[in-house]
């Protein structure tokens, strides 16, 4: 648990590129393993790659834009387009 919260205060310094296991972003959204599964499943998150076997990690970047978003949804209830933006970024990036 500290090397999460070592992540977790660090994580403004990360860069982009920089990759986090799973239970940082169960602390970033401040939720359970099952709920950033079903995250993922509705595609609210983007899905983790793939490291090894039983590895799991999530893109840094990827994740600072769903947390960006989700601030913008709240203060301006526009969830279709951010939802957009994501998909456009990850069109772009592939």
């Amino acid at each position: 648990m500290q090397k999460c919260q070592d992540v977790l205060s660090t994580f403004d310094s990360l860069p982009d590129s920089a990759n986090v296991r799973q239970p940082v972003v169960e602390a970033l959204f401040a939720c359970s393993a099952a709920t950033v599964w079903r995250m993922v499943k509705r595609e609210t998150l983007p899905a983790p790659r793939k490291i090894s076997p039983r590895i799991n990690c999530w893109n840094v970047g990827q994740l600072r834009y769903v947390l960006m978003g989700s601030a913008t949804e709240c203060r301006t209830g526009h969830k279709k387009e951010t939802r957009k933006r994501f998909e456009d970024n990850n069109q772009k990036a592939n």
